[in-house]
Formats: C-alpha cells, structure tokens, sequence
C-alpha cells in the first residue's frame, strides 16, 4: 500500500487537490490554537470579589452576520464593582469571550442579583479588562475542527484518486469493490457526519435554554376540511 503513495500524487492535480485541503486543515487548527491560548490567558488572570451594584434584563440589537438583519435580543445587563490595582474598578462585562448567548440571561440574573458579591478575573495589566465569568474551552471549535477535518480529507481523497487513476483506474485498484456505490457510500457517510455535527451543536443550545413552569391556557378539537382526490371530506385534530 506504502509503494502506492509515490504514483498517487504525481499528476499536479492531485498535489494541488492535496495543497488545498492541507492548507484548510492547517487554518482550523490554527483557529483552535488560537482559541486555546485565548482561553488559557484569562483563566491565569487574578482573580478578586466583586459586588453586584446592578441587574436586570434588557435588550440589545445583535447582527450575527452582515448578511442578515439585525435583531432585538433579550440580555442580562450586569454591573459590578471591584478592587484592584489600589482602584476601584466597574465594569459589565459579563463573558470573556464576547456576548453572553441569549439562553443564558435568566441564569445568569439568578445567579447575580444585586448586592450578591462573585469572583471575578481581571487583566492584571489593564484592569479595566474584567470577566464576571470564562468561557469554557472551545469545545465545539475543536468539534468543528475534527468534523471539518474529516470532511476535508474525505473530499480529498476522493479528489486525488479519481484525478490519479480515474474511474478505470479505480476499478483495477478495488477490483472486489462496486465502485459506484463505494463513492456514494463515502460521499452519504461524509453529510451524515455534517448532520450530526450540526443537530448536536443544536440540541446542545436547546439543553441550555431555561425552564419556567407553563399554564394551559386552551385545549381542544378543531375541524378542517382537506380535499383528497375527491369528494371533500371533513376531519378532525386536536
């Protein structure tokens, strides 16, 4: 197999299919080392107590992206109060790592009312840079790294073996393989794993969403007529 590797990249597009993925692998990890670092640096900051001079919800207009418009977003607004450096210091930073995501505002206006006293970190060059809380580590870049990781080399390979030997070529290389099936199998198992990265990122958001207990209010059975292939008929749901 080893004796393979020589031919399987002698046509320039193969290398230049192989330069290209590389070169996305090595972003994304750069990406996550970047983040890493990030992290470690806040979490090795001091710490001091703080005291919660004001909380309460708010609004603030997000834009996520340019490409969409941007929208009214229900926040936790928190000031606090520290000492540090022979200052007293206010600050509202509540994340890190930038905004607070939207599911966390009840959690986070339970755990800090006013007058409640909370360890903060704080830049211990510029103190004025504070954090009520850390991110965690980047648990869903690095996720989305590895996906990405796989997706890349997954495409590459395909790339680089239908350039290098083509289609007749593969046939003699797997000749117990039905290769149609083998390529759509790999293709499938590639978008299956690209589903699961994004439904688990989802319902990992919806696990964090808060609970508030809930009145039935209505309840009932209401009827609707729906036309199939003729006549009319009425049915009934709840």
């Amino acid at each position: 197999m080893l004796d393979l590797l020589p031919s399987l990249f002698e046509p320039f597009e193969a290398r230049l299919i192989a330069g290209v993925a590389g070169g996305a692998i090595l972003l994304g990890l750069a990406a996550l080392a970047i983040a890493m670092f990030q992290y470690m640096r806040v979490r090795n900051w001091p710490t001091a107590v703080a005291r919660i001079v004001s909380s309460a919800p708010g609004f603030e207009l997000r834009q996520k992206f340019r490409t969409e418009q941007p929208r009214n977003v229900r926040v936790a607004r928190i000031t606090y109060q520290f000492e540090a450096a022979g200052r007293t210091w206010r600050s509202d930073r509540i994340l890190d790592s930038g905004d607070t995501p939207e599911d966390q505002t009840e959690r986070l206006l339970a755990a800090y009312p006013v007058g409640a006293t909370a360890t903060i970190r704080y830049d211990p060059k510029d103190p004025s840079k504070s954090a009520l809380e850390i991110d965690h580590p980047p648990r869903d870049l690095a996720l989305g790294c590895l996906a990405g990781t796989l997706i890349v080399l997954a495409f590459a390979a395909i790339g680089i073996l239908l350039v290098t030997y083509g289609i007749a070529g593969l046939r003699q290389l797997l000749p117990h393989a039905i290769l149609p099936l083998t390529i759509a199998g790999l293709v499938v198992g590639v978008l299956l794993l690209v589903l699961f990265v994004g439904f688990h990122r989802r319902d990992a958001a919806v696990r964090r969403w808060p609970t508030i207990n809930g009145r039935i209010v209505s309840s009932g059975i209401h009827e609707f007529q729906r036309r199939r292939d003729k006549p009319l008929r009425t049915m009934r749901g709840p």
